[in-house]
């Protein structure tokens, strides 16, 4: 009886017009499915003045679903004005989570033009904002006073669990479209005339702690989440946000249109979805006056609408011609070193290469740019779309190869992999006889398996104990690959940057969380586990994690958080700053004790928890935080394990002239099998230490 409440439910929810039925349906009928929120008109004019343009906005993304994307209507809820309710847009939400017409992994967009808010924090919730506040979108029946209550705006904890509430049901293929300022400081004294409207509503409103009480416990973001070992944290991973505006501008409306929805419906109906990913979007959309609009989530590299990958086959980067000079965008903080090389194509899908371009001295490398040079010298005609693939590596990583003490074939075997390594140039791999500078040791340990042990002291497993990597691979085409992206993990791990000084103002804190019944949501217990950069733990099943980060500088920064693995030299992004595309983009960490929590609070994301390998006793791994002045996109250096065979895939970056400041921080994490009984089974709590710059 319940499943058949809730579908009649859902199927009322989702009835469309009925208007234009009798139509022939296009043959390709789209799965998306879509809430579509237009609010012009407010139940309380005092509180939120009325809009001109939301609802066409609101209906003009409808009629771009049904026509150009062609979604079934009754695929479409649409909530225009006093329909608007917050009690319906809540509803709108858990309709999609509920409905059983949406397969796992269908596309989902949520919609939403109309006024923004900021506001006080309540007590006990983490916003990470210097000022204490949080944003809300404004329901029509803002302000409305009902018996002893009144209506508040909806937050932006509860759109996240109800988002995450949608994703655990129907996967993270989500779209969220948010046409409306995250602030109200620029609607004061706006006259009543005004040609160009704000999105904006500036009241002072007193938020209670227990508001969406039910919400928030239905997210229970304490839930256990039995991640995979490769991925046993994970960011914002739920939705792709794109927002009309950054947190200090204000999104308008003008000639009963909003700039930001306009542009974007101009971009879709010209280029298609399909060519798109959300990253792209705000690269190519129309300039729009006074605005800069945002990209969040860690799968804005996805086509738009979709759960794939642009079709780039290889990791490339932009290159362009600058007063003569050939500009890659990347630089040191993406692993350029002097002698590596560049084919240059002049398109991602091009098969033809316009030449090749070296690094020739450090003097050409700086922070995120690299001028590079022809050899031999000559002309390449770059175009717009111009990418460089790197085709060999200048600086190298040292290996000892160790010669078998058994079978024949294995000495064999050594022999011939010797040879062909003294001639593979472009892996990045040295042997080194000696040993003196080498990291990691490789053996033939059967004609069928090559094994490795970590040299180095600071990365071993416990320090002084077990150095074998719990991993072989085929002496094949297998062995380069992973030899290859050996030498890219430990390229990127060692790279130091620059001494800026700028880390010495920013704090670190890596504490295990608990569920607290108050406000719904997890919060730190007990001290940092953060000692002298090293975090060690006990590994238990039940135990989540997470860390926050304060900028104390007067400088406003951007934050990417990279986890490099030593048991199977992995490398995952743990958080990424947001893009605004050729837009100026939000800092992470706003200057002056600005703050972001992540696994937990106002940074989002699921609460990070460890396993062990089953046969492992201990293992380790190095946390990296990249602090930039300028946004940069990071998300070339990770990789998936090669011994599961994976293979790095990069992305484009953006050009970058701002100031260079930057720094780095990193953290050790030791993870020790949990014994209960046992006197020394865990290190304990340590105290709160601030991480010092990474030397």
């Amino acid at each position: 009886m319940a499943s058949r409440r809730v579908s009649g439910f859902v199927r009322k929810v989702f009835s469309g017009r009925s208007e234009g039925s009798n139509q022939s349906v296009p043959p390709e009928k789209k799965t998306l499915f879509a809430l579509i929120v237009g609010i012009n008109d407010y139940a309380v004019p005092a509180a939120a003045r009325p809009l001109k343009g939301a609802v066409v906005d609101a209906e003009a993304f409808r009629n771009y679903l049904v026509k150009h994307l062609h979604v079934p209507e009754n695929n479409i809820r649409v909530l225009l004005n006093r329909r608007a309710t917050r009690e319906k847009i809540i509803l709108g939400f858990n309709a999609l989570k509920e409905d059983v017409r949406i397969a796992k992994e269908d596309p989902i967009l949520i919609y939403f033009a109309g006024h923004g808010m900021e506001t006080d924090s309540p007590k006990g919730w983490e916003c990470g904002d210097p000022e204490n506040k949080i944003q809300m979108i404004v329901p029509h029946d803002f302000g409305k006073r009902h018996e002893n209550s009144t209506v508040h705006g909806i937050p932006d904890l509860s759109i996240r669990c109800l988002l995450e509430g949608i994703a655990d049901k129907k996967g993270n293929n989500i779209t969220v479209i948010l046409d409306c300022c995250h602030s109200g400081s620029g609607t004061r004294g706006e006259a009543d005339d005004s040609s160009s409207l704000i999105r904006s509503v500036d009241v002072d409103v007193e938020v209670p702690p227990g508001l969406d009480e039910s919400i928030r416990c239905a997210c229970d973001t304490s839930r256990g989440i039995a991640l995979p070992r490769e991925s046993y944290a994970r960011g914002a991973k739920s939705h792709v946000l794109l927002a009309a505006c950054g947190r200090q501008e204000t999104a308008r409306e003008k000639g009963g249109r909003g700039y930001f929805t306009k542009a974007l419906l101009k971009l879709l109906e010209a280029v298609g979805p399909e060519n798109l990913t959300y990253a792209s979007v705000l690269e190519k959309i129309g300039p729009i006056l006074e605005q800069s609009p945002q990209c969040e989530g860690d799968n804005r590299n996805r086509i738009l609408f979709n759960l794939r990958p642009p079709p780039a086959a290889l990791s490339h980067w932009k290159i362009r011609m600058n007063k003569g000079n050939y500009i890659l965008h990347a630089g040191a903080i993406h692993g350029v070193t002097v002698g590596d090389e560049y084919c240059i194509y002049p398109s991602p899908e091009a098969s033809s290469m316009l030449g090749v371009l070296i690094v020739w001295d450090v003097k050409s490398i700086r922070q995120w740019t690299t001028v590079l040079y022809p050899q031999p010298r000559s002309e390449l005609a770059l175009t717009d779309n111009s990418v460089a693939v790197r085709s060999k590596v200048g600086k190298t990583f040292s290996l000892i190869f160790k010669p078998p003490s058994h079978s024949k074939q294995c000495l064999e075997l050594y022999k011939e992999i010797g040879k062909k390594l003294g001639k593979e140039a472009h892996t990045g791999i040295r042997l080194d006889k000696s040993g003196i500078e080498a990291k990691l040791a490789m053996s033939v340990v059967t004609k069928d398996e090559i094994a490795f042990d970590v040299l180095d002291h600071s990365d071993r497993m416990d320090g002084n104990g077990n150095t074998r990597i719990p991993h072989t691979v085929s002496p094949g085409d297998e062995l380069y690959s992973v030899l290859h992206a050996i030498a890219h993990y430990y390229r990127c791990l060692e790279y130091k940057g620059m001494t800026s000084g700028i880390e010495r103002a920013v704090s670190v804190t890596f504490t295990e969380l608990e569920y607290h019944s108050d406000n719904f949501d997890m919060r730190p217990v007990g001290r940092s586990l953060n000692h002298n950069r090293v975090v060690d733990i006990s590994v238990e099943e039940h135990k989540r994690y997470g860390f926050k980060v304060i900028n104390r500088s007067s400088y406003d920064l951007y934050m990417n958080a990279i986890y490099f693995d030593n048991m199977d030299f992995s490398i995952k992004v743990w958080y990424q700053s947001h893009t605004a595309g050729r837009f100026v983009t939000d800092p992470t960490i706003p200057k002056n004790g600005g703050s972001i929590s992540v696994g937990y609070g106002d940074g989002g994301g699921l609460p990070y928890k460890f396993s062990l390998d089953d046969n492992a006793q201990i293992e380790t791994g190095f946390l990296k935080l990249y602090l930039t002045s300028t946004n940069v996109d990071l998300s070339c250096i990770s990789q998936d394990s090669p011994f599961k065979g994976d293979r790095r895939k990069g992305e484009q970056v953006k050009a970058h002239t701002l100031t260079e400041i930057w720094g780095t921080i990193s953290l050790k994490f030791i993870q020790r099998r949990h014994r209960p009984y046992s006197a020394d089974a865990s290190p304990g709590l340590r105290p709160s230490v601030t991480a010092p710059f990474h030397q």
